[in-house]
């Protein structure tokens, strides 16, 4: 977005008939990204839907990101990677260009979305390992689209401001907030949302969930009532490695995440601080480029490191036959 230079009113305008321009090294750097995040969830999607075996509550969460990322990767190339057109400034369909399109509320959305599955999962996960018959009885499928709606439902409704803030003048866009201080806060409110708040509710599950697996059992893990017959132990010792490299990924997507982000909040901080920047200056674009990353890396974390996936890609291409090799990662999970 092109904001004005002295930001006095938050406002930035958008000429009906042209597009936004971008150095060609980005313009690449946005095909590449879109490129492998569409092929990379569309992967995941195909394998976890295909493989009945991969179908536990933590894997419906990890599909569901995958969703979330495919969709936010389609609005982000229509939005940006899409040739240029005309629109009549004296046409309903300007209005509607302004609130919905320009607004960017069709990407920012599942970002936010994407923000939201990431803490519901790292919760899921800590209820499963920390507080398992909590886990077993609470948790079910049922339950899990009710969180998947209320994470959308909560995210348009929170980013619906900038629908109502977006509007047509003359032959532009224009977004404007009388009170510099206002814009400054909201923005403040944005980055708690959708960065700073999940990155402490994650933090702190993934450090208790680490604790508890140092501990191996915790006191009430219905694990503790398996007999010490070596069939018994073998499964058991299989579920904890399964479990652990569930929770080593998960830690991984959540560092990954933390990592993508981190420069967009320290700019978005120091605007919010009072720093006299432009969102145009290269420090932005290069935190533009790290955040639109987090669309396409999951997918290669899960091919790396995650066992269930890998199987699972095995299976799916290789067509083999056993079953048994793929491996139900939680003892916990209810399908």
């Amino acid at each position: 977005m092109d904001y004005n230079d002295s930001w006095t009113s938050y406002s930035y305008e958008y000429d009906f008939w042209t597009w936004k321009d971008a150095p060609v090294y980005l313009t690449v750097i946005y095909y590449f990204v879109a490129i492998t995040s569409v092929v990379g969830n569309v992967l995941v999607l195909i394998i976890f839907s295909r493989i009945k075996r991969l179908r536990t509550l933590t894997n419906y969460f990890l599909l569901h990101q995958s969703l979330v990322d495919l969709l936010s990767t389609l609005a982000f190339s229509f939005q940006y990677l899409s040739p240029k057109f005309y629109i009549d400034p004296t046409s309903i369909s300007a209005i509607l260009f302004c609130r919905l399109y320009w607004s960017e509320f069709f990407i920012w959305t599942p970002v936010t979305v994407s923000s939201f599955n990431l803490v519901a999962l790292s919760l899921e996960r800590f209820f499963g390992i920390v507080h398992p018959v909590v886990h077993r009885n609470k948790f079910s499928r049922g339950k899990l689209w009710m969180v998947f709606l209320a994470e959308w439902l909560i995210a348009a409704i929170y980013m619906s401001y900038w629908i109502v803030l977006s509007v047509q003048e003359d032959d532009y866009c224009i977004t404007s907030m009388e009170n510099p201080v206002t814009s400054r806060v909201m923005l403040f409110f944005d980055t708690m949302v959708q960065t700073i708040v999940p990155l402490g509710v994650m933090a702190f599950a993934y450090i208790k969930i680490w604790i508890a697996l140092k501990a191996k059992v915790s006191p009430d893990d219905p694990l503790n009532t398996i007999s010490s017959h070596p069939h018994d132990a073998n499964r058991t010792a299989k579920w904890d490695k399964a479990r652990k490299n569930v929770v080593k990924t998960l830690c991984i997507v959540f560092i990954t995440f933390l990592v993508c982000w981190f420069p967009m909040t320290v700019y978005n901080i120091l605007y919010t601080c009072g720093m006299p920047l432009t969102f145009g200056d290269n420090f932005y674009l290069v935190a533009v480029v790290f955040s639109l990353c987090n669309m396409c890396v999951n997918p290669i974390i899960y091919s790396i490191q995650y066992k269930q996936f890998k199987k699972g890609i095995t299976r799916l291409f290789c067509k083999k036959k056993n079953e048994g090799e793929i491996t139900i990662g939680d003892p916990t999970q209810t399908s």
